[in-house]
């Protein structure tokens, strides 16, 4: 059983470098320069990744300061209505 999934992921494997070596010919591209394009787009793809994780992380940062000040303002919020009963009834 695991050779025949062995044997199929080899003959898939087989398919698809035949598939791209059709493909960059048609392109006009070297085997040399699809590797250089495909190590190119990989450099990139982990650029790409390193930029979300990190414009997730200030976000995330932003998030939790927005939810400080929001609860900030809640308590603000409850003292002066806590407050506005008391000084109605102190205004003459």
């Amino acid at each position: 059983m695991q050779e025949e999934l062995v044997k199929k992921m080899t003959d898939s494997n087989a398919q698809m470098k035949a598939s791209i070596s059709v493909l960059a010919r048609e392109a006009g591209l070297t085997q040399k320069d699809l590797g250089k394009k495909t190590a190119t787009l990989q450099a990139e793809e982990h650029a790409t990744q390193e930029r979300l994780k990190a414009d997730e992380e200030t976000t995330q940062q932003q998030f939790g300061a927005v939810t400080t000040e929001v609860s900030a303002v809640k308590g603000d919020v409850a003292k002066v209505s806590a407050d506005v009963p008391i000084r109605r009834t102190t205004l003459p």
